[in-house]
C-alpha cells in the first residue's frame, strides 16, 4: 500500500498523516478551499498556516506552501513547487515545475513562469520581466527582471543575481559547464537587448 501523507480533516485543514519534510504526523497547516484541485494523497503536499487560496487553485505533486502565502484565482501550480512565506500571487498566474519562490515575492495578474525558475526574497514581477526559455547546454529558463532600480537574473542556481554578476560568471566559467556557456555568450546579444528594455521602461523611465 502506497503511504498516504495528508488528508484535509473535517474543519477543511490539511493534516499530516505521516512524517515528512519536517512535518510532523498529526500537524495540522492551512485551510484549503472545496474549489482547490489537490493532488493524490500518496503525493506529498503542505499548506502552511494562514494561507489563503481562491477559487480554482490547482495544486500539483509535492507542492509546499509557506505560511501566510495568498493565491488568487485560477493559479495553477506545477510539480516539486515551492513557495516560501508571505507569498502573493495574482489570478491566472501559472509556474512550472520545481519553481521556488522565496519569502515575500510577489506575482501580479498573469504571470506565467517555466519550469526550474527561482526567485530570491522579495521579487515582485507584474510585467517587468522577460522570460527566456531553452537556454545554455541544460535548456534552463533564464529571467530577467528588475528590482531596486536593477535587472537581476535568475537561472539554475544563480538566485536573483546582478546581470553584471551573469556576464562575469558565464566569461569565467562559474557555476555551469563550457557548453552551456558558450550558448549563453552567442546570446549575449540578446541579453543585452533585453536589459536594455527593462531598465528604459522600469529603471530610467526613457522609453
Amino acid at each position: 500500500m502506497k503511504t498516504q501523507y495528508w488528508k484535509i480533516n473535517d474543519n477543511m485543514h490539511i493534516e499530516a498523516l505521516t512524517d515528512f519534510w519536517g512535518i510532523k504526523k498529526g500537524q495540522i497547516g492551512g485551510k484549503v478551499g472545496k474549489c482547490t484541485i489537490l493532488p493524490r494523497t500518496d503525493y506529498p503536499l503542505w499548506v502552511g498556516n494562514g494561507v489563503k487560496l481562491g477559487n480554482f487553485v490547482k495544486l500539483g505533486n509535492c507542492v509546499k506552501l509557506g505560511n501566510c502565502v495568498k493565491l488568487g484565482h485560477f493559479v495553477k501550480l506545477g510539480n516539486f513547487v515551492e513557495l516560501g512565506n508571505s507569498v502573493k500571487l495574482g489570478n491566472f498566474v501559472e509556474l512550472g515545475n520545481s519553481v521556488k519562490l522565496g519569502n515575500d515575492v510577489e506575482l501580479g495578474n498573469d504571470v506565467k513562469l517555466g519550469n526550474d525558475v527561482e526567485l530570491g526574497n522579495g521579487v515582485e514581477l507584474t510585467d517587468n520581466y522577460v522570460e527566456l526559455t531553452n537556454q545554455g547546454g541544460k535548456k534552463r529558463s533564464v529571467l530577467f527582471h528588475t528590482k531596486d532600480n536593477e535587472v537581476l537574473v535568475s537561472v539554475g542556481c544563480q538566485v536573483s543575481i546582478p546581470y553584471s554578476s551573469f556576464l562575469e560568471r558565464i566569461q569565467n566559467v562559474t557555476d555551469t559547464d563550457t557548453v552551456s556557456t558558450d550558448k549563453y555568450k552567442s546570446m549575449i546579444p540578446v541579453y543585452d537587448m533585453i536589459v536594455d528594455k527593462l531598465t528604459r521602461e522600469f529603471i530610467t523611465g526613457d522609453k
